[in-house]
């Protein structure tokens, strides 16, 4: 009520973080039902760290495997009963490191001393801001302090080791890189493939992974080689079984307007880095075109 009041009944979007689920679903509901009575629409938008299993939930209702992430007090590995998806119109993915850096640049342009889940809930809600355009109203969810991440976003040496304050080598966007790639053809696989026909594919592209398609709405899967050849060994699948028996969620995915440091951050934990722009596979990258392309900067 306070928002709706404040804001004068103007409110065209809250933007806030899901924890528990309890502040974004009640208050989401309590604006819905209010600019329903007034002839207006007010969006409800969840920024949420790159990792947490909420954006899969609910874009393509599959629970996908959680992944690391650094942002505390937000986004989960399993589903929270407080949470009320009907209320929200979006969930958003927020790189760890845009979360931090607008956590200290809040504190150091705006006086504002919050945390990483605050920085999330900000960069997602300038997003919104410049999406939805001038003489719009956004409320975003200031929901933690800065005051118990003194050894962490505000600690520029823990920052750089978590490649996040990177070397000027590593300064620009994966949007550069890839246009460096020049070659962003991504050979795709579909699920009703064999894993023969997949190896051989593998084998003629000099591939180790190849993406599979989604279908019915569902979310990008990948098939690993090192899988293939285990179910082989151990008997669980045989070579005509369809890919599907031994696919993974997708993981390794990073935006292509992200700092180019996040490459080097996913690759602490992939092979590959998975290009993606607007919910879509742009191309894969390998660390040997990260080599090629710093070798090419220097």
């Amino acid at each position: 009520p306070e928002i709706w009041r404040d804001t004068e009944g103007k409110i065209d979007c809250l933007v806030g973080g899901i924890g528990t689920g309890g502040t974004i679903s009640g208050a989401g509901k309590y604006l819905k039902e209010a600019a329903a009575k007034a002839g207006r629409e007010s969006r409800i938008v969840c920024p949420d760290p790159r990792g947490s299993i909420y954006h899969d939930m609910f874009h393509h209702g599959t629970q996908p495997e959680p992944s690391i992430y650094r942002v505390e007090g937000i986004g989960h590995d399993f589903m929270v009963g407080t949470l009320d998806f009907s209320v929200i119109d979006d969930v958003r993915e927020i790189d760890d490191r845009d979360s931090f850096i607008t956590a200290r640049r809040l504190c150091r342009e705006e006086g504002i001393f919050s945390g990483g889940s605050t920085g999330t809930a900000v960069f997602g809600a300038l997003q919104v801001a410049r999406e939805l355009g001038p003489g719009k109203i956004v409320v975003v969810i200031i929901c933690d302090s800065g005051d118990r991440y003194l050894s962490k976003c505000f600690n520029d040496e823990w920052m750089k080791d978590m490649g996040y304050l990177a070397h000027k080598s590593m300064f620009g966007t994966v949007r550069e890189i890839v246009a460096a790639k020049g070659r962003n053809d991504v050979e795709f696989a579909v699920q009703d493939d064999t894993l023969v026909s997949v190896v051989r594919r593998m084998g003629e592209l000099g591939i180790s992974q190849m993406p599979i398609r989604p279908s019915n709405g569902g979310s990008y899967l990948m098939i690993h080689e090192s899988d293939i050849l285990q179910g082989l060994l151990t008997g669980a699948c045989s070579p005509d079984d369809s890919i599907s028996r031994l696919a993974k969620p997708l993981q390794g995915q990073v935006s292509i307007d992200a700092p180019l440091a996040r490459v080097q951050d996913v690759f602490d934990q992939n092979n590959v880095a998975v290009v993606m722009d607007n919910d879509a596979i742009t191309t894969v990258l390998s660390k040997i075109d990260l080599v090629e392309y710093l070798a090419a900067r220097t």
